[in-house]
């Protein structure tokens, strides 16, 4: 919904950019293929050890390098159909990469701290029977989740990734049917923004804020997922006309 919005002004911005590497012979595969390459490498190497800020950080450059393919497409006269098909798969690597490695993470958070990957604020010594405990109660910022707290940290980010597949694939096969199966609350742009910028917080120390992307994310998604549904219902509705 919000990247339909931006969209306009960021193809504004990143132009000038894919005209450059169409100057240099950089064509719109190469740049799918590095950005979802350096997004799934990045996301591998640095979530599920933990590293939760530099890895929101790599992926989110590789994202942004990834957004270029259009550019480039649109500065070298019009893309593929091959190129429209690569892009699309290659963005659903991408995002069950982001999405496998952070619930990786999440499913066995204590792993990475004795690899000595995560600041041992982030943990529990002993997980008790709560939702989130504190390490020092004279110390609101030493505050965690505890091990039932990442279990459910981990079926939000399972919700997501699943959510973020069907998203794509209703739009697909919508327009395999001659429909659009575009809208909703949440596309990839708003999908990736949330998760990463969750998980760069969280990997600053603000503990809370990946858990909090998550559950919101999850819920968008869903209801995303019957909105899209709904629409192309109605498509569908239109077309075929009174039985």
């Amino acid at each position: 919904m919000l990247s339909s919005l931006i969209k306009p002004v960021v193809s504004k911005v990143i132009a000038p950019l894919g005209g450059g590497l169409v100057r240099i012979g950089v064509t719109p595969n190469v740049v799918t293929v590095v950005g979802t390459a350096g997004t799934v490498l990045s996301a591998l190497a640095f979530f599920p050890t933990g590293q939760l800020f530099w890895g929101a950080v790599v992926c989110g450059a590789f994202a942004v390098f990834d957004m270029l393919d259009g550019a480039v497409a649109r500065a070298s006269g019009g893309g593929t159909k091959f190129g429209a098909v690569l892009d699309a798969s290659c963005d659903r690597i991408a995002d069950g990469a982001i999405f496998g490695a952070l619930a990786y993470w999440a499913a066995f958070p204590w792993g990475a701290e004795r690899m000595g990957r995560v600041a041992d604020a982030y943990f529990t010594t002993a997980p008790p029977k709560y939702l989130f405990v504190g390490k020092g109660l004279d110390s609101p910022a030493s505050t965690t989740l505890s091990a039932e707290g990442f279990q459910l940290l981990f079926v939000g980010l399972l919700v997501c990734l699943v959510s973020a597949l069907t998203i794509s694939y209703i739009k697909a096969r919508a327009e395999a049917s001659g429909f659009s199966g575009d809208g909703g609350w949440i596309e990839r742009p708003e999908r990736l923004v949330i998760v990463l910028v969750g998980a760069g917080f969280s990997g600053l120390g603000l503990w809370w804020a990946l858990p909090v992307a998550v559950a919101f994310l999850a819920v968008t998604s869903v209801i995303t997922i019957g909105q899209r549904i709904v629409s192309v219902w109605r498509d569908a509705k239109r077309a075929d006309g009174p039985r």
